[in-house]
């Protein structure tokens, strides 16, 4: 029994971590939001942003979503310059909600520095 749990949450975690958790994100010609996970790479509006926040909040601490109206949800490691990714965007949508908490602005502060997000120009294809 216990592998069986094991193997499933394995499978889940390797699901989150292909399928989507973002590691290039940019807003490319001031209209669109491009992240790539593992396995592919998505675009959509930046008029689909509904906010940005914290998944399972608590317990998603480190993990930030920006939220898309009718597709499934970039997730983002909260590394250094992640505040950079999110002035892109309110650069763009200021009324874009964007709720941090007190745990997300630790794990950044506290996160590993030699780790950071930095902005991509135009997607790789």
């Amino acid at each position: 029994m216990f592998i069986v749990l094991w193997l499933c949450g394995a499978l889940w975690t390797a699901y989150w971590f292909l399928f989507r958790v973002a590691f290039e994100i940019g807003v490319v010609d001031g209209s669109t939001l491009h992240w790539r996970t593992v396995v592919a790479l998505h675009q959509a509006p930046l008029a689909s942003i509904q906010r940005v926040d914290t998944p399972f909040a608590p317990l998603g601490t480190g993990l930030r979503r920006i939220r898309l109206e009718g597709r499934r949800s970039p997730l983002l490691m909260g590394l250094p310059g992640i505040g950079e990714i999110f002035d892109m965007i309110l650069a763009i949508r200021p009324e874009v909600p964007v709720s941090t908490s007190w745990y997300d602005r630790a794990y950044e502060r506290f996160a590993i520095r030699n780790v950071r997000w930095v902005r991509i120009a135009k997607p790789v294809r």
